[in-house]
């Protein structure tokens, strides 16, 4: 079991007469940090009020989806952790050069046309859920969510990592969080992150650190890419009338 600090750290929100915690963080022992998260159960199909950015993108993306079997690999059967995702990445502004799904290899050859980086974007969230659930069975919702999310941002190479390294301290006071980070930055060592778009190795990797000289907290990135995914996620759950299991 997780060793608790106690330390919480959250803030509320307010909507439809329910205060809810948008982003509840439980420290752990080791300096690591892991979220506490649920699976949203009875949410209505669509998107609420806090994707609507997402609605010029939804019939495209769900049709894609639907087609491409996601929901079932991802256990995402209302695609609100998808469009969270999006949100995330690119607002659902699909005009970047990396698209709709921030898709690295789109920049490199000038752009992908809208429904390719759609297909591209969906073909990598399922290859990092199969990923994770080949790589991590039986493992509670909360690693299984920060793994796919981290495997999407850091990439499955560095997935692979982690896991081995996880693994091997099983039953010694493993830390999933700890594993992710040492797991990054080794890559990040390699050169794997092309540097990191100027951040050092402590921020790429969801650490404080610097990016570009500047102070940075590592907020959204590596071992912490997850955090506001799974913010925007809850919220959308409970928009959409699901409750949090």
């Amino acid at each position: 079991m997780r060793t608790l600090l106690f330390a919480l750290m959250f803030s509320t929100l307010v909507f439809a007469g329910v205060t809810e915690y948008e982003s509840l963080r439980i420290y752990v022992g080791g300096g690591g940090s892991a979220l506490i998260q649920g699976s949203c159960v009875g949410a209505r199909q669509g998107l609420p009020p806090s994707l609507s950015a997402c609605q010029s993108v939804y019939s495209d993306v769900k049709k894609a989806a639907e087609q491409l079997g996601y929901a079932s690999a991802c256990n995402d059967p209302n695609l609100l952790m998808l469009f969270s995702k999006l949100y995330q990445e690119s607002s659902c502004n699909p005009a970047g050069i990396q698209g709709l799904f921030q898709i690295p290899d789109c920049e490199k050859k000038g752009g992908c046309a809208y429904e390719e980086n759609i297909e591209l974007g969906l073909k990598k969230s399922i290859s990092n859920c199969l990923a994770v659930k080949r790589a991590l069975p039986n493992q509670d919702t909360e690693t299984i969510t920060e793994a796919t999310l981290f495997a999407y941002n850091r990439g499955e190479g560095t997935l692979a990592r982690a896991v081995s390294l996880y693994k091997q301290e099983v039953g010694g006071g493993a830390d999933w969080t700890q594993s992710m980070v040492r797991a990054c930055q080794t890559e990040y060592d390699r050169g794997s992150y092309e540097g990191c778009g100027g951040f050092d190795r402590n921020a790429c990797c969801g650490l404080p650190g610097y990016h570009d000289g500047e102070r940075h907290s590592g907020n959204g990135l590596g071992s912490r890419y997850g955090e506001k995914i799974i913010s925007i996620y809850w919220r959308a759950c409970l928009e959409q009338g699901g409750r949090l299991t």
